[in-house]
């Protein structure tokens, strides 16, 4: 290995002045494709719960809570970051139960549920359209996960979590023309935006990764 990196490390120097685009391919071999970092290691063997808010009504349909929870669960299952996750519709199910004048605390909702982590996602924005014209599906949330045991967050830092714009890649077939295609592209996007979490605790490749610039 170390004679490979000797040998790929000369045939860069010896080919900088023929120009960048050689430099980068040998970069590349070097180093592998770009990746973005996770943010944040979740305690992997501890139960641990997503639960998705919808304070503001944002979202179409409620069932998009559920697609993004699924989502960001089945990803942090398949990449082996969590082993115990309490299904996200049992969180659901116990927000339902909170009164309108007395809100739950999240702690409560992943005490309610038995789990010790909560990954907590606040949906503030979702929209198929930015400027009610183009289609250019877009999410705003926030994300923070907090120790139901210990009744802390435990991240990020900053007490209204971390922030998270995602935009979601189109080609020209995407665009719906029908209301069962509308209703798929909500449901894309819900699924697309929960990649967007999961991903902020594993690292990805950067051109696969939903998050890359946020």
């Amino acid at each position: 290995m170390t004679r490979l990196l000797a040998i790929l490390t000369l045939a860069v120097l010896g080919v900088t002045l023929s120009g960048c685009n050689v430099v980068g391919a040998a970069f590349f071999v070097v180093h592998g494709p770009e990746k973005v970092k996770k943010e944040f290691d979740l305690p992997k063997e501890r139960a641990t719960v997503v639960f998705v808010d919808d304070l503001n009504s944002v979202l179409p349909r409620r069932a998009l809570r559920q697609t993004l929870a699924d989502q960001v669960q089945g990803e942090l299952l398949g990449k082996k970051v969590l082993v115990d996750v309490v299904d996200a519709r049992s969180a659901l199910n116990a927000a339902v139960r909170e009164r309108p004048d007395e809100p739950m605390r999240i702690v409560d909702v992943g005490r309610a549920v038995q789990a010790e982590v909560v990954i907590y996602v606040s949906v503030d924005a979702f929209t198929l359209s930015e400027d009610g014209q183009s289609f250019a599906p877009a999410a705003a949330l926030r994300v923070m996960v907090t120790d139901a045991v210990s009744d802390k967050r435990v991240w990020p830092a900053d007490p209204a979590g971390r922030e998270l714009l995602v935009r979601m890649p189109l080609s020209p077939s995407d665009i719906p023309r029908s209301q069962s295609a509308l209703v798929e592209a909500e449901n894309k996007l819900a699924q697309y935006a929960g990649s967007a979490v999961a991903q902020l605790f594993y690292t990805i490749q950067k051109a696969r990764s939903a998050r890359a610039g946020n």
